[in-house]
């Protein structure tokens, strides 16, 4: 008979700066971008384009930090920083896949659970 089946693998496929967003919302912070296997496509074209994403992240790195006045700011400049480094990370533009491990970062309060808890005895 025919086979009904639809491939759906790529229908989940998500960028690394909208993975680092959703995780940054759910409280998490990117602990390591793990190497996967290297696309030989990917890494020939890099040669031949790394430069060019270079000088455009720079520029779009400086334009952002004058912008948002971030001369004082540690934290947006940190931001900012990482997301430059995201952009140009050889792992991510070169890698067959993306293995991303996520570390929770601690809650800005320790809320006391005993007390909070509606079934104390």
């Amino acid at each position: 008979g025919k086979d009904n089946r639809v491939y759906m693998g790529h229908v989940f496929s998500i960028g690394i700066m909208r993975m680092r967003m959703l995780a940054t919302l759910a409280g998490f912070d990117i602990v390591r971008i793990h190497p996967a296997r290297i696309n030989w496509t990917s890494f020939s074209l890099s040669l031949i384009f790394y430069p060019m994403l270079l000088l455009q992240s720079f520029k779009t790195y400086s334009r952002a930090k004058r912008k948002l006045g971030v001369s004082t700011d540690q934290q947006k400049k940190k931001i900012l920083f990482d997301l430059l480094k995201l952009n140009l990370h050889p792992g991510i533009l070169m890698g067959g896949h993306l293995i991303v491990e996520f570390k929770r970062k601690p809650l800005p309060f320790a809320p006391d659970l005993k007390r909070m808890s509606i079934l104390e005895t």
